[in-house]
């Protein structure tokens, strides 16, 4: 393997190197990586607390004035206790703890859903390297990316905490399939020299920060799903195929590389 890895490399210098094929794939693999930053980071916003208090109507027996009722889940008075069942949010900030009431006694469902989605991902990461290497690594990001549009469209309208959960898991599974393909998927076309400076880029902290700047903006949880899946689509151009005008002897190179590949493998054998 090694004198096949020798002669790719060879190969990607004697037609040109770090050339603009190879800049045009380090943009949209690594410009789609935004919708597989913002899908991990979603819990961040959704799984935030907003200002809440006991709706009083619901709450009898208690002197009201004399306690602080905000965020309390049970009022004590003269030794009598009063759980709160009812809740209002601050309507200013709409996440997935005020949308399903998911504080006091239900408190522990957001963490939950964020361990459900990292485990998604854990079983993304396990999975995704025989299947890039089984049907190609090109067709396994690109159907990466697209779970990831259709199961965060999907979870934005979810009806349940039960549904956004398990929306949450397949999420995550496809945040690991693209966190484990996209970067061998851009180092098989690039040149050793430029590797470890494509491998420091700081792509997720910039996408970090503009994830942040959209929760400051948006205040919907809904909104922001919406606006995770959307970003797929500025980067469909990952699946347009390789361009069929290369110069003679780049298509010369490239078929000696699949001979001599395939004459690898047989000796292997």
């Amino acid at each position: 393997m090694t004198d096949l890895n020798e002669y790719l490399e060879e190969t990607i210098n004697k037609i040109g190197g770090f050339g603009p094929f190879q800049w045009i794939l380090v943009l949209l693999i690594f410009g789609s990586k935004i919708t597989d930053n913002w899908s991990t980071l979603m819990m961040t916003f959704g799984g935030a607390v907003p200002n809440w208090r006991c709706n009083l109507t619901t709450l009898y027996g208690l002197e009201y004035k004399a306690y602080n009722i905000s965020e309390v889940c049970v009022l004590t008075a003269s030794n009598i206790s009063v759980k709160c069942n009812n809740r209002l949010f601050d309507p200013e900030m709409s996440t997935v703890v005020s949308e399903w009431d998911l504080v006091c006694e239900r408190s522990w469902i957001p963490s939950t859903i964020t361990s459900l989605q990292m485990g998604g991902v854990i079983a993304g990461g396990f999975v995704s390297g025989q299947m890039a290497d089984t049907i190609g690594r090109k067709l396994t990001y690109v159907s990466a990316l697209s779970a990831l549009l259709v199961f965060n469209t999907a979870a934005a309208f979810s009806t349940s905490w039960q549904m956004f959960a398990a929306l949450r898991f397949f999420i995550g599974m496809g945040c690991g399939f693209v966190s484990s393909v996209n970067f061998t998927f851009v180092l098989e076309f690039t040149t050793r020299e430029s590797r470890s400076m494509l491998r420091f880029l700081p792509c997720r902290e910039v996408f970090g920060i503009l994830y942040a700047c959209l929760c400051w903006w948006i205040h919907d949880w809904r909104s922001i799903q919406i606006g995770t899946a959307t970003h797929y689509s500025q980067w469909r151009a990952t699946k347009t195929r390789y361009p069929s005008t290369l110069p003679v002897n780049e298509t010369s190179l490239i078929s000696k590389t699949n001979i001599f590949m395939t004459l690898q493998v047989e000796k292997e054998k």
